[in-house]
């Protein structure tokens, strides 16, 4: 199956979480509440990391995808163009429900937060290197992330023409 990515837009995404607005940078201001960061456990810690990615080339056949059930996620970019966003909803039998998955393309103005239990693939680039901040409530253990190894993976072609 091969899927093509379309513009990442608040709406299309709304199922699965929040699209970031991010100013353009030299505007004085702040976005407070931004996105909303859910923790299911109380003793969990807000994990806040770096991420940095080297772009991917697509046709990008899917491999793995990953689940929160825990915590929100959120990739605030430091330094980016655009990045690719993979999700789908879960099947019956708990797993990612790969017959489903949408694929968005977010600009460099744009950041994502995950909803808890939302099965995504783990971030992509598309032009150049690039930086994230990332956020999620974490305690150290095989709860934070879990993993589902795909065969037979849908293919992301391309982004949609704008």
């Amino acid at each position: 199956m091969d899927i093509i990515a379309n513009p990442l837009t608040a709406d299309a995404f709304a199922p699965y979480g929040e699209v970031i607005a991010i100013d353009p940078v030299g505007r004085a201001g702040r976005n407070d509440f931004a996105a909303r960061m859910d923790n299911r456990r109380g003793d969990a810690e807000l994990n806040i990391s770096i991420s940095r990615h080297v772009p991917i080339e697509l046709p990008l056949t899917v491999e793995r995808m990953e689940i929160h059930p825990h915590s929100s996620q959120a990739f605030i970019p430091m330094e980016i163009s655009r990045f690719l966003v993979l999700v789908c909803p879960t099947d019956p039998a708990g797993d990612p429900d790969l017959a489903r998955m949408m694929a968005f393309v977010g600009a460099r103005d744009q950041g994502i937060c995950y909803r808890p239990d939302v099965w995504h693939h783990p971030f992509g680039v598309l032009d150049a290197p690039s930086q994230c901040t990332v956020l999620r409530f974490d305690m150290r253990n095989e709860e934070d992330t879990v993993w589902f190894e795909a065969t037979d993976g849908p293919r992301i072609v391309g982004p949609a023409e704008s």
